[in-house]
């Protein structure tokens, strides 16, 4: 998918992220069913946790989401049809942001670091966005409203 080519050249350096990120199955191929899968690991269950708030209604959306360190955030929603996003996390202290409202979004989020923040609005039908950030304290903001917008932001330090 998005972030696919990222995680290939980052090999062993993030395991848990190792082919999630694949390629998108046809329209005709996903099924209608709504569906989460989520990962968490960490060193200590609290105060050190990390967080995931998801919500989804529609049909055919789908997030996965990884996060391996500690103290991470996900906030997501969903609403629509056939919405992919993807998010990993690992390091510390990360945060995802995410709304899809509409047909067939992708949104692609990979974080390796400290202290990172995405925000990723997206309205309409069609839309892809990737997001790789490699380092600390980085911030990524991507709106996109209409249809067949495409964004790719990749930060590192």
């Amino acid at each position: 998918m998005v972030v696919g080519t990222l995680v290939a050249s980052l090999g062993s350096s993030c395991p848990v992220a190792a082919g999630m990120f694949g390629d998108l199955a046809p329209d005709d191929e996903l099924a209608g069913a709504t569906s989460l899968q989520a990962v968490q690991l960490g060193a200590s269950v609290s105060p050190g946790r990390s967080v995931a708030d998801i919500v989804q209604a529609g049909k055919a959306n789908d997030l996965s989401a990884v996060q391996t360190g500690g103290q991470h955030v996900i906030a997501a929603q969903q609403v629509g049809e056939r919405n992919l996003a993807e998010i990993v996390q690992s390091g510390e202290f990360n945060r995802v942001f995410l709304s899809q409202e509409g047909r067939g979004n992708q949104a692609g989020v990979f974080q390796a670091g400290s202290g990172d923040e995405a925000m990723v609005t997206q309205r309409g039908v069609n839309n892809l966005v990737q997001i790789i950030q490699l380092g600390e304290g980085l911030r990524a903001i991507v709106t996109q409203t209409g249809n067949n917008n495409v964004a790719r932001v990749t930060q590192q330090n």
